[in-house]
């Protein structure tokens, strides 16, 4: 998914990323930053929910018509990945997990 901000800005964003807790593609949990890599651009989070605990690897690289944000493993809901995207191109609270 390619990104319409910078590679600085979308990772000073997603280096910074407070945990949450709400709901997302159906599984009710929290989402942790465990790890941002500032020399590969890489975050790693931890999900849990539902009695599942899965660790998710986001990585930004900067391309010529913007960020490339690659998330992986593949089988995560969509809508995690959009809801990142979402966050990296307009800071504030994830709309999707958020949820009292």
């Amino acid at each position: 998914m390619i990104l319409d901000t910078s590679l600085e800005q979308a990772w000073s964003t997603l280096s910074h990323l407070k945990p949450v807790r709400g709901t997302l593609a159906g599984h009710t949990g929290t989402a942790r930053l465990e790890v941002a890599d500032d020399d590969t651009h890489t975050a790693v989070f931890r999900l849990q929910g539902n009695g599942q605990t899965v660790t998710a690897r986001a990585t930004l690289t900067s391309t010529e018509k913007g960020t490339r944000l690659t998330v992986s493993p593949p089988e995560l809901p969509h809508a995690f990945t959009a809801t990142l995207a979402a966050a990296l191109v307009k800071p504030g609270p994830l709309p999707r997990l958020v949820r009292a």
